[in-house]
This record gives structure tokens, sequence and C-alpha cells, in this order.
């Protein structure tokens, strides 16, 4: 069976190859900065420059199997919804974020390369990003997983994820989301 951290890291390899910019995000950032539990999925941003998106996705349905439907039904679902749903020939399934450009994301800028195992370092996205990221995402398991981040986490750019959050709420009312932060982040106050 292939590990989760040896899926990530092949599609890490192909990611380089192609000289992309990337990150990955969700549960293999937590791995390091939260506590660690069982994902099985492996979700990643990747930077298309905002050109020739349709191409950067037929490259990936040309490497990777669509997770659902057609890869026609795949390449439609990705321009509307800017994420990429595939899988690995071993069925684990990748969920790619289309983002936009590399050179002003401050997400990218924070990104790092991590040690997983002995052979495995990923890049992956900052604990701020990731608090930022899951805030936004807002389902029950994202705020235990923020509360396992502030726990572990003892230096956290507040500023960074307030902006970011700031910046969101342009598209998306989470006002109740940015709430229950504040309620786990007073909680966690000694």
């Amino acid at each position: 069976m292939i590990s989760l951290f040896e899926e990530a890291a092949r599609l890490q390899e192909l990611l380089l190859d192609e000289a992309l910019d990337f990150f990955f995000v969700g549960g293999i950032p937590l791995q390091k900065w939260g506590q660690p539990r069982l994902t099985t999925d492996i979700d990643l941003t990747v930077f298309t420059e905002l050109v020739d998106e349709d191409e950067r996705i037929k490259w990936f349905l040309s490497r990777f199997k669509p997770l659902i439907g057609t890869a026609e039904s795949t390449l439609q679902f990705a321009r509307q919804r800017r994420v990429l749903l595939i899988q690995t020939e071993s069925k684990t399934e990748i969920d790619v974020m289309l983002g936009g450009l590399a050179d002003i994301s401050e997400e990218l800028r924070r990104s790092s390369y991590q040690q997983f195992t002995p052979s495995t370092s990923l890049k992956i996205c900052s604990a701020d990003t990731l608090i930022a990221l899951k805030t936004v995402a807002g389902r029950g398991q994202d705020f235990v997983d923020i509360e396992t981040v502030l726990i572990k986490q003892d230096f956290l750019d507040w500023g960074y994820i307030d902006g970011y959050l700031d910046q969101v709420m342009e598209y998306e009312d989470i006002s109740v989301k940015r709430e229950r932060l504040g309620e786990i982040r007073e909680s966690l106050k000694k």
C-alpha cells in the first residue's frame, strides 16, 4: 500500500518538473502544525497565473483520473468552481484548488518545505494560512483542527489571519465562522 505522503511526494515531483508554484493544504499540513489525524486525500493549491488554465487542467487530467464523471465534465466543473477533483491510480483523491497569480500570493510566500518522513519533505501552507483556510471552510472538523493548531503553535501571525479573513469577507459572509475562531482563541488563552 502506498502511503499518503508517498502519493503526495510523487505529485510534488510532477509539479516541480512542470515548474508550477503550489503548496499542500488541508490534512497534510495539519499533520505538522496541529494534532495529526487520519486523512485519506490530498488537497493542494496550484497557481495557474490565470493563463491557459484549460491546458493546465488538461495536463492534470492526462496524468490522473477524474474523481467523478468524465474528463470533460471534470474540466467544466473546474472552470466553474476553480477546484479540480481527480484521483491517483491507487484511488487516492486529490482536490486541486486553482490559484491565481503566484507573484502576489502571500500564502505562497509563507509556504515552506517540511519533513514528514526521513525521505519525504513536502511544501505545505503555513500554520497561519491553515487557520485562515479552515476558518473559511468552517465545518465542524475544521474548528477541531484549528483548536489543535492553536494549542500546538506558540507564534501565529494574527494580523495576517485577520487580514486574510477581511479579504474573504468581500466574497462570502463568514462572520459566524470568524466569531467561532475568536471563541476558540479566547478559550485557549492562559
